[in-house]
């Protein structure tokens, strides 16, 4: 059901068409994390795409990527094909590839050994908060400091979700939001 053949083609990012109903969601604060780890470690990452009805070629997965390119100024991009994808199995895809990797989380004391070793890379730049040593600190928790060395952190949050009518909306929202000095982070649902 599935094509065992496939293969990596370079497209020009003037070429690839967006998906216009793309539900995901790509605030500007992603386009410049995801820029960041393109500077940082390539462009590793190829986007999915498919011929739409026109012919041209349109985005599967990788819009995110794809605004991040064009913000780096990257004239071609690795790009692997779906055309063997029925359309109902294309956009299927695009939700299913956009929500699995929400289901889970991280092993966080591994995760504090991986960042732990991570010295010269600013891991900051790509969204990942890090906690300095706090030992001493009333409010730290076994999850701020292993072997003495900084890691994830991760402490209880309190939130609200506020549904909004649109993409534009949930910008405005949040701009407003982040103006005021709410700490606020874009989800999807």
């Amino acid at each position: 059901m599935y094509d065992t053949n496939l293969q990596v083609e370079y497209v020009s990012t003037d070429e690839l068409q967006e998906y216009k109903n793309n539900s995901k969601l790509h605030p500007s604060s992603q386009i410049d994390q995801i820029a960041s780890s393109i500077e940082e470690f390539g462009f590793n990452n190829p986007i999915l795409a498919w011929h739409n009805d026109e012919g041209e070629p349109e985005i599967v997965a990788g819009h995110g990527r794809l605004m991040a390119a064009r913000k780096l100024g990257l004239g071609e991009l690795p790009v692997v094909f779906l055309d063997h994808m029925s359309e109902e199995q294309r956009r299927a895809y695009i939700i299913a590839d956009n929500s699995t990797n929400l289901s889970s989380g991280f092993d966080m004391e591994i995760l504090s050994v991986e960042l732990g070793a991570i010295v010269d890379i600013d891991m900051e730049q790509f969204g990942v908060e890090i906690a300095e040593p706090s030992i001493g600190d009333e409010e730290a928790d076994e999850t701020d400091v292993i072997g003495g060395e900084p890691s994830f952190n991760y402490k209880e949050q309190y939130g609200v979700i506020v549904m909004c009518s649109d993409e534009a909306d949930q910008e405005r929202t949040y701009n407003r939001l982040t103006d005021e000095g709410y700490t606020c982070k874009v989800v999807a649902v």
